[in-house]
C-alpha cells in the first residue's frame, strides 16, 4: 500500500474498506476487502480491476457502506463503484468505467455529501504528462456518470504527476500535485471553480530553499509525493517529503490552507529532532471535522524500519511516536 497521496482506507457509514495491489495469481491487480458494522475482522477479498495488469488503486468513502475505487490498469485509469448491501451481507460491484482518454496514471479520489465525487489523474499529453480533473456522478444503480476532464494547468512546460485530491464544502476541490516545468521538481495547487469547471491560477506549495545551490548541486530543491487531506470545514492540510537539507536525505515537511482561497501557508517540518538526521519516507496525513490533524511516515532512526506518527497541537507538531 504505497498509495502515494491516494487513500488507501476508507469510511462509509460503519463500513470500512482497504485497496491495495498484489500479485497472488501471478499478475499484479487491484483489490479491496470490507470490514462489516460490528465485525472484528474483515470479510472475502474482491478483485477491482479486470484481466490486464493493474496498479495504485485509491478509495473513498461515499456514505451508506458504498465506496468509490480508482485504479490504472493496461495504461489507462479506471473507476468503479463498491456497495455493501448489509452487515454480513453480499457486497456488489458495478460495472467498471475508464476515465482516462488517453495514457492515464496515478488516480486519486475526493469525496463530500454536498460536493460530490472527484477525480484526478496524470494523462499524456501532446507534449508532457498533465493533470486532469473530472467530476463524477454515481447512479442510483451503482454505475458512473463522468463529466468532461478538464486540465488542471495547462500552461506548464513539463511533466506533472502523482497528484492528490482534497474535496471541501461549497463543491469545491484542491489538487496538488508534482511538477517539472522548472527543470526540477516543485509542488504546484490549484483550487477548483464552479464545481471543478475551471481551476484557479497554480500556486506553489513547497518553498524552494536550496542550500544545494550554493556548492553548485542540483537546479532546485527536491520534493516527491504530495499526499493532501480535507481539515475541519474549509481547511485542507498537504504533507509531503522534502529534500530541502541535502545532507540527511528526504524529512517530512507540511502546510495548511485556509481562508476564502484556501491559500496555503508557511511550510512547516513535521517530524522531530530526533528524525533529522536521517531520511524519512512514504508520508501520509489524515484529518476530521473537527480539526485534528496527524502524519505518519516510516523511518530508520532505531536502527529498523519503523511508522512513526505525529499530530498537529497549538504549539506546532508533537513529538515523534
Amino acid at each position: 500500500i504505497e498509495s502515494a497521496g491516494r487513500k488507501s482506507i476508507a469510511v462509509s457509514g460503519a463500513w470500512v474498506a482497504v485497496a491495495w495491489e498484489d500479485n497472488r495469481d501471478g499478475v499484479p491487480r487491484c483489490y479491496v476487502a470490507l470490514k462489516a458494522p460490528g465485525q472484528a475482522g474483515f470479510g472475502d477479498t474482491l478483485q477491482v480491476s479486470g484481466q490486464e495488469e493493474a496498479a495504485e488503486p485509491a478509495i473513498v468513502g461515499l456514505g451508506g457502506g458504498r465506496f468509490a475505487l480508482g485504479w490504472e490498469e493496461g495504461g489507462r485509469v479506471w473507476a468503479r463503484i463498491v456497495t455493501a448491501k448489509s452487515p454480513g451481507g453480499s457486497v456488489s460491484l458495478a460495472a467498471p468505467l475508464v476515465l482516462s482518454v488517453g495514457p492515464g496514471a496515478q488516480v486519486s479520489l475526493g469525496f463530500t455529501s454536498r460536493g460530490g465525487l472527484f477525480s484526478v489523474w496524470s494523462q499524456k499529453g501532446e507534449r508532457y504528462w498533465q493533470i486532469r480533473f473530472a467530476r463524477l456522478t454515481v447512479m442510483a444503480h451503482g454505475g458512473i456518470r463522468p463529466a468532461r476532464a478538464v486540465i488542471v494547468d495547462a500552461s506548464a512546460e513539463g511533466d506533472q504527476s502523482y497528484p492528490s485530491i482534497a474535496a471541501v464544502s461549497g463543491g469545491r476541490a484542491v489538487v496538488a500535485w508534482e511538477d517539472r516545468r522548472a527543470g526540477h521538481t516543485r509542488l504546484y495547487y490549484a483550487v477548483s471553480k464552479n464545481g471543478g469547471a475551471r481551476f484557479a491560477p497554480p500556486q506553489y506549495l513547497n518553498e524552494a530553499v536550496w542550500r544545494g545551490q550554493s556548492l553548485g548541486f542540483g537546479r532546485g530543491t527536491g520534493v516527491m509525493r504530495v499526499a493532501l487531506a480535507a481539515q475541519g470545514r474549509d481547511g485542507v492540510v498537504a504533507v509531503w517529503a522534502d529534500k530541502r537539507d541535502f545532507e540527511s536525505g528526504y524529512d517530512v515537511y507540511g502546510s495548511f490552507a485556509r481562508g476564502p482561497n484556501l491559500t496555503f501557508g508557511a511550510n512547516e517540518k513535521v517530524q522531530d529532532e530526533f528524525g533529522n538526521n536521517i531520511a524519512q519516507w512514504h508520508p501520509a496525513v489524515a484529518a476530521n471535522r473537527g480539526g485534528r490533524v496527524a502524519a505518519v511516515w516510516d523511518d530508520d532512526r532505531d536502527g529498523s524500519s519503523d511508522v512513526w506518527l505525529s499530530w498537529r497541537n497549538a504549539d506546532g507538531w508533537s513529538d515523534d511516536l
